[in-house]
């Protein structure tokens, strides 16, 4: 039985644009997790469709196509699904999982990003904004003085090594605490 208490959720975006409540959004995929054992038990990856962002005032910028395109991860489609659709699966995504925590690298692009890009499309984020929680301070504070490996900037990767970097950070301070 999936409950609040046993899964929480790691999401990622990759954009166009770097404001948090401008940037054309290329990718989205969430990574659920069961909590204790950090086994996978589901994910969702979507591509939302650029052009109607676009008309909507969403940007893009040149640096950020420039930084893509040195890392290869160019879109390589004006995406596939709608923006309705992509909301749908969120939020049915969110609905099947209720999960206790969602988990993003910083606490200041990808919730504010989807955020707006949820009430721009006339919805709230599915979640309650006190289940946030920011993976680069857990690591920060577990490894001071050092970064994870660098991410593929492609959303479902990143969440991938996103996964790892938390279990490592969390087992950590769990090795911490316990000395």
């Amino acid at each position: 039985c999936l409950t609040m208490s046993n899964f929480s959720i790691i999401l990622d975006t990759e954009t166009l644009d770097t404001p948090p409540n401008h940037g054309v959004i290329t990718e989205i995929a969430m990574l659920a997790f069961e909590r204790s054992t950090f086994q996978v038990v589901d994910h969702l990856i979507l591509f939302p469709q650029i052009l109607p962002q676009l008309a909507a005032g969403r940007t893009v910028s040149a640096d950020t196509i420039d930084f893509h395109t040195r890392c290869g991860s160019l879109p390589v489609s004006l995406g596939e699904h709608s923006l309705q659709d992509c909301m749908v699966h969120i939020m049915g995504f969110f609905a099947r999982l209720d999960p206790d925590r969602v988990w993003m690298q910083g606490p200041d692009f990808d919730r504010p990003l989807l955020d707006h890009f949820f009430w721009q499309n006339g919805q709230k984020l599915p979640w309650k904004y006190n289940r946030s929680r920011d993976t680069r301070t857990i690591w920060d504070v577990a490894f001071p003085g050092t970064k994870p490996a660098p991410r593929p900037h492609h959303a479902f990767e990143d969440c991938e090594a996103t996964l790892r970097d938390l279990q490592s950070s969390l087992k950590e301070l769990n090795r911490l605490e316990a000395a």
